[in-house]
């Protein structure tokens, strides 16, 4: 397929030096309760956000929820323990985790942590709205 006709059928992509500007503006470190997170966006839009997000070792992010969308988090490099509706999961590289509009959830990378986070619609997601809950 062309990229012409791929931007046909997208409505209209934007040309790829836009997309690797786009890329390199749209990184961001979030806060968090030990460690480092840091976040490549990869698609952002109305609908639909994607990131590339790496965690250290030791990364926790305290009990939160995203008000307003569903998030997906595959792993592909690394472990993670993900706690959420009283059952804690272990992650690891291949696996993940889909979290419902406002589930309450807190993870913690047990290693260094490659992966992809999806949410949807992406106006409630990455990396604007995360709200702690006790």
């Amino acid at each position: 397929m062309s990229i012409d006709k791929l931007r046909e059928l997208t409505n209209g992509l934007p040309p790829l030096k836009a997309l690797i500007s786009e890329r390199q503006i749209n990184t961001v470190e979030w806060e968090t309760d030990g460690g480092t997170c840091i976040g490549f966006s990869l698609w952002d839009e109305k609908n639909a956000s994607v990131i590339r997000a790496f965690l250290s070792k030791d990364t926790h992010f305290k009990r939160h929820i995203h008000p307003g969308c569903n998030e997906t988090m595959i792993v592909y490099s690394g472990q993670m323990k993900v706690k959420s509706n009283g059952d804690e999961r272990l992650l690891k590289a291949g696996d993940s985790i889909i979290l419902q509009v406002n589930q309450p959830h807190e993870t913690w990378a047990i290693t260094d942590v490659w992966l992809i986070g999806i949410t949807v619609p992406a106006s409630e997601g990455y990396p604007r709205a995360r709200k702690y809950v006790d």
